[in-house]
């Protein structure tokens, strides 16, 4: 409860005169403040400070003149003050505890400390660094590369995969047996936003790992992130990668147009992508195949049908989307449509 504070020899001078007025009876007095008259012989003597509440009921009940100047102090407040003297002491006798080296190495213990029991199985709600498989390079791991520039995102803990809710739903049961696949990681699928599915895998160490490969944390545009030395070297990484990329960022679509007025109904073949190195790396891996692609500011295309097949039977999809609309359109074609 708040305290009130006096001068020195004013707490004893302000129930003194209270007493006296009423007879200087202690009890009588004590009755009035609520308390027990050993309590007050203490406050008389000022061996305690008296309490706010016991100073205002006297005042209520004796309208005592001319009271003295006091200060009220809230709860507590002695403890704060103790505190500060009491560190304050431990300071001087062995230093601040509160370098940066200390408070460094204080983490670094309790990491390791949270870690090992994490390891025993101890569930301490800490949350730990978790190991995960780190596979060598092959195929799958350059195609799983490929998804993570194309629809992917980094962060500090996490990966995270943003496909359609609509058109994606059995290619993200594909991503998710991928990951799992290659890192031994928990994937978590979750429909957010509207019609859209995120695939999430936190990991700490898969995230250095891949920044280690030259992927970024944040804006793959802003930063300029490339394909991985080890994928562009080589010809069946780079086709598995690239697999990925437009398996995420790429279409298939029926166009119709018109030729010396003739209609001709056909199918285009379309990579989008803000980012210039993929682009580039795309255009060329097609016109090395002998493909007659066209490269735009931000798109990557085939209008040949030739052109379109050739590419699904040399690098092919694993996104049933494509595949749908690919072999839809070229079934048509043999049967003379």
């Amino acid at each position: 409860m708040p305290r009130i504070i006096f001068e020195k020899g004013e707490q004893k001078n302000f129930l003194v005169k209270a007493r006296a007025m009423i007879h200087g009876q202690v009890d009588s007095l004590a009755m009035v403040c609520n308390v027990h008259p050993r309590t007050l012989r203490d406050w008389i003597r000022e061996k305690y400070r008296m309490p706010e509440s016991a100073f205002d009921s006297i005042n209520h009940r004796l309208k005592i003149k001319a009271v003295p100047s006091i200060r009220v102090i809230p709860d507590y407040e002695h403890v704060s003050r103790a505190g500060r003297q009491g560190a304050l002491k431990r300071n001087a006798l062995y230093g601040s505890p509160g370098t940066k080296e200390g408070r460094s190495k204080g983490g670094r213990t309790s990491c390791f400390v949270q870690q090992e029991a994490f390891n025993r199985g101890v569930i301490s709600g800490f949350m730990c660094r978790k190991d995960i498989h780190l596979p060598p390079y092959s195929e799958e791991l350059a195609e799983a590369i490929g998804v993570i520039l194309g629809d992917g995102s980094i962060s500090k803990f996490q990966v995270s995969i943003s496909v359609s809710a609509l058109v994606d739903q059995k290619y993200s049961k594909f991503l998710v047996q991928l990951f799992k696949r290659l890192f031994y990681i928990k994937v978590v699928k979750k429909e957010v936003e509207k019609n859209t599915i995120r695939l999430t895998l936190s990991s700490r160490q898969l995230v250095e790992w891949l920044i280690q490969m030259g992927l970024v944390v944040g804006d793959k545009i802003r930063q300029n992130v490339k394909i991985p030395n080890w994928i562009i070297k080589d010809e069946k990484y780079l086709k598995t990668c690239l697999r990925g990329l437009f398996d995420t960022d790429g279409c298939v679509y029926y166009h119709h147009h018109f030729v010396n007025g003739r209609e001709y109904n056909d199918i285009g073949w379309e990579f989008s992508n803000l980012n210039k190195n993929f682009l580039n790396v795309f255009y060329n891996f097609l016109l090395q195949k002998g493909l007659r692609a066209k490269l735009g500011s931000r798109r990557v295309v085939l209008y040949n049908r030739k052109d379109i097949n050739s590419y699904f039977q040399e690098v092919k999809t694993n996104n049933p989307k494509h595949v749908r609309r690919y072999q839809q359109y070229f079934e048509k074609i043999r049967r003379g449509g």
